[in-house]
């Protein structure tokens, strides 16, 4: 039969893009540049921890984990190895159920909350149609509808080898990769120079730990690690550290570091902040720029600036002018020149980051440089 060829190469397509998003994942700082054309077709969508992980394990491992699955029934089936064919058929057909499910509620996220084209997602989903019509067709072979198979397979799963086989591996699957994917943090061993600025520190000026984030106020990392940061200062550590807040925009508009001109408006946002710290509100319009991320436009920024209670005459007059701009340019000329490769980049005591930005993380970080 040519359709089970066909199925082959479907779910080995699978298993090689499965293999590549796990790594874009895993290293987006450094890769998501290749997918990165635009504000809309960016495979930022991977950076999105609330859609992109589940149960703390990224979603490509799932994927992954299914289409090695099917890989593994396709080859049976183009080889006729297994004495229950259309049993095995059965289960491929169901497991490429569960696969377009998951791929169309993935699309939904992407292309409706998020409003993003993430190009080697968009592939995956053609992969997953593509897989699922090769296994209906194949399973509707032998004598009976592929619904009809695939709902026997689901009633008498009790009795499927597959399907306990499948089951036991996915737990530890999914077990291992909860536990691999937690990582460790530490710092790296060279120590960068970075200056700061009074408008936008915070914290214990006189504390022997200073942290500094390079920034875009329209990246959800960035918008995540800001929360991290909102609890620690809220912490008992809030009085052992200092915190110094950088504008790295993903614009080129104001950032030569930042290319491919991934958040439009990130510029923008980091000019208001220069005029509302020209208020001393820095920090509280920082919080109302990540809290609107999803709306950043002029008539917004300008409606926050309101909202602030900031004098708008002379917050109109510096966000047309030319200083901000030079502001922001001066922070994100420093950080391509350390080189920063993506945001959020933090740095203890001009030590830079490695691994999860989580409160965790901080806390013990602060602990050992206080030692």
């Amino acid at each position: 039969m040519k359709k089970r060829p066909l199925l082959l190469l479907a779910t080995l397509a699978g298993v090689c893009n499965g293999i590549w998003m796990l790594i874009l994942h895993m290293r987006y700082e450094k890769l998501g540049g290749v997918c990165s054309v635009s504000e809309t077709i960016s495979c930022e969508v991977l950076t999105y921890k609330q859609y992109s992980e589940w149960l703390g394990v990224p979603s490509p491992v799932y994927a992954l984990f299914t289409f090695i699955v099917l890989f593994i029934l396709a080859f049976r089936g183009w080889k006729n190895i297994g004495a229950n064919r259309a049993r095995e058929d059965a289960f491929a057909f169901l497991l490429s159920i569960v696969a377009l499910l998951a791929g169309i509620v993935m699309a939904s996220i992407s292309f409706f909350v998020l409003k993003k084209l993430c190009v080697f997602c968009f592939l995956y989903y053609i992969i997953i149609l593509s897989t699922w019509l090769l296994a209906k067709s194949i399973a509707g072979s032998h004598g009976q509808s592929a619904f009809t198979s695939a709902k026997q397979e689901v009633t008498t799963f009790y009795n499927s080898q597959w399907f306990w086989l499948t089951g036991v591996a996915f737990i530890c699957v999914i077990a291992f990769s909860h536990f691999a994917f937690i990582g460790t943090t530490t710092l790296s061993d060279t120590v960068i120079t970075i200056k700061g600025d009074e408008m936008k520190t915070s914290g214990n000026p006189n504390s022997k730990v200073t942290l500094t984030i390079f920034s875009d106020f329209q990246c959800p990392a960035c918008k995540h690690a800001a929360s991290v940061l909102k609890e620690l200062e809220a912490s008992e550590y809030g009085s052992k550290i200092r915190i110094i807040y950088k504008f790295f925009p993903l614009d080129p508009a104001c950032n030569k570091g930042a290319p491919y001109g991934q958040h439009l408006m990130a510029c923008d946002a980091a000019k208001a902040a220069v005029c509302a710290g020209q208020q001393k509100k820095f920090w509280r319009f920082h919080d109302q720029l990540f809290a609107n991320q999803d709306s950043l436009y002029e008539k917004k920024i300008l409606q926050l600036a309101e909202e602030e209670n900031l004098n708008m005459d002379e917050f109109g007059s510096c966000f047309h002018s030319v200083a901000p701009l030079e502001e922001v340019k001066k922070d994100a000329d420093e950080g391509a020149a350390i080189p920063i490769t993506a945001t959020p980049t933090i740095f203890f005591n001009g030590k830079k980051l490695e691994g999860q930005a989580s409160l965790d993380a901080f806390k013990k970080t602060i602990d050992s440089l206080l030692k």
